[in-house]
């Protein structure tokens, strides 16, 4: 999978190493959960230590994976401040699905479907804009875990927004309005090589 994914310019996602994630925050929480996984497939969501994460905490969010037959739906069970900022209301409790329009809806679970079925961490850059149309760059890191031992049962998210032009309006920069449904870059993260 990794060299097709490399070779196929028809790919979305492209295999990349934990260097390619820029925040400092999104590769400690990557190698992080790479010491969780260790040699298991996946890592199991009961052993995250909240205080290894803790100064991750306004920008995490962790959803349920919810399987409606083949369909599979995203719930968000709780988020940080940081996110309440960004959707510009507290989305703890609501699905996915009811938060985002048809097109950013389509690419977005395109992105968590890699996670779930591949079950690597996944890294994207997205475009955005903010309410007064400065450029924004939104960087979203999904992490995989199970609660049984095989499936993808919780993904935990990081996401970040940064601007070259330094502040930016960053109230409901993640509304309907503002959220481009491409994304600049994907990335699945390989696993590190073993020594």
């Amino acid at each position: 999978m990794k060299d097709a994914n490399r070779n196929n310019p028809k790919s979305a996602f492209k295999t990349v190493t934990e260097t390619a994630v820029k925040s400092i925050k999104q590769r400690q929480l990557t190698r992080y959960w790479e010491r969780l996984r260790a040699d298991y497939l996946l890592p199991l969501w009961s052993q995250v230590d909240a205080t290894e994460i803790a100064s991750s905490r306004d920008n995490l969010c962790v959803m349920d994976v919810n399987r409606e037959g083949a369909l599979l739906r995203y719930r968000i069970r709780e988020h940080g401040d940081k996110l309440t900022e960004y959707y510009g209301s507290v989305c703890a409790g609501r699905f996915l699905d009811d938060l985002m329009t048809p097109a950013a809806l389509s690419a977005l679970t395109a992105v968590y479907a890699q996670a779930v079925n591949g079950r690597r961490p996944i890294y994207t850059i997205s475009p955005i804009t903010d309410s007064k149309g400065r450029a924004v760059t939104f960087e979203r890191l999904l992490l995989p875990f199970t609660v049984s031992g095989s499936a993808v049962e919780v993904v935990l998210t990081s996401l970040e927004a940064i601007s070259i032009d330094g502040a930016f309006d960053q109230f409901k920069v993640l509304e309907p309005s503002q959220r481009l449904a491409v994304s600049g870059f994907q990335g699945i993260i390989e696993a590190p090589a073993q020594p």
